[in-house]
């Protein structure tokens, strides 16, 4: 599994630089990484991605070694684990308004113990299955990461239970 440059940066308490890309420009992940951007977060939230578009912006990420960050809509598991098959670093989720709404986000994206994801491991995220699964659940939870984003009076005046929900790794903290 591909490092996160994120959470290496983040262990050696140095600051993340992210870009966000809204619509696919295929040269922006290696001009990124380039610049110096650990990350970019592809918008899919407000912008429609076709899910083949989504892959082929992320295995360019691969290839520049830089994290992507995908920004989606959905809450369905099987399109929440897909992404990160398909190899994206880390899943941003607007609307996050309660503990539970981010234990079932955690459920859906993490392997046990924290979570409840299925095992495949024959995508990018796993290197097509070159090395086996030996690690990779422990290494995916490791090195991926779920953001959940505040932007509601209801978010706000849960946000210390939010954030303490085993398997979220980030708060995103909206207008």
């Amino acid at each position: 599994m591909r490092p996160s440059q994120i959470r290496s940066r983040l262990r050696q308490n140095l600051a993340v630089r992210i870009a966000c890309m809204y619509y696919p420009v295929a040269m922006m992940p290696a001009h990124a990484a380039k610049a110096g951007f650990d990350a970019i977060w592809l918008d899919a939230e407000h912008n429609t991605w076709d899910p083949r578009e989504l892959q082929r912006m992320i295995a360019l990420h691969h290839l520049a070694n830089i994290d992507c960050i995908v920004r989606t809509g959905s809450r369905n598991p099987t399109d929440l684990y897909h992404l990160l098959e398909d190899g994206a670093t880390g899943l941003m989720i607007p609307l996050v308004n309660t503990p539970e709404d981010a234990a079932a986000l955690a459920q859906a994206v993490k392997f046990p113990p924290l979570g409840q994801r299925g095992l495949d491991g024959a995508s990018i995220d796993n290197d097509y299955y070159m090395q086996g699964t030996e690690t990779y659940t422990a290494d995916a939870n490791r090195e991926t990461f779920l953001i959940l984003q505040i932007e509601t009076p209801e978010a706000l005046s849960n946000i210390e239970a939010i954030a303490a929900t085993p398997g979220v790794d980030g708060l995103f903290i909206g207008p």
